[in-house]
């Protein structure tokens, strides 16, 4: 009977180790796969502009069906924590009308001594998002 199984057994297991054997060979490479979309927000600057916060930037890339602005408002009191995520909320959505260039839109809702985080994301035609980086800026910059 041991004889029988033995018999059995050193054939699934002279398989089972050509298969480690033979799956140990040289690996290709990861491939990160690229999506279908790319493009890059450069020169997102704030300044101030008759009583409102202008926001300018440059979009080049696979074409914006339109832009999200996120801004976050913060009082003098309020304080920040520096390693803690920004939390931006999503606060308009502008459509120009060019796919890709320079572009500007102005916020008019701002009050005095508070400072204003800032971010642009565009959106192409599938849904996918390009962000910028976060900006910042104070209203006590305001001319009076």
């Amino acid at each position: 009977m041991e004889k029988k199984i033995g018999f059995v057994l050193r054939p699934i297991l002279a398989l089972i180790l050509m298969a480690f054997i033979l799956a140990c060979g040289v690996k290709t490479p990861i491939v990160v796969p690229e999506y279908g979309f790319k493009g890059k927000i450069t020169s997102f600057k704030a300044g101030w502009e008759e009583k409102g916060i202008k926001l300018s930037w440059t979009y080049k890339g696979t074409p914006a069906d339109h832009f999200l602005i996120f801004r976050k408002d913060i009082a003098p009191d309020q304080k920040i924590c520096l390693s803690c995520p920004l939390n931006l909320e999503m606060y308009t959505k502008f459509f120009p009308n060019k796919k890709e260039g320079s572009f500007h839109w102005k916020d008019m809702a701002i009050t005095r001594s508070h400072r204003y985080l800032y971010q642009i994301c565009a959106i192409v035609a599938d849904g996918n998002k390009i962000c910028s980086q976060v900006i910042s800026i104070s209203a006590n910059q305001a001319q009076p």
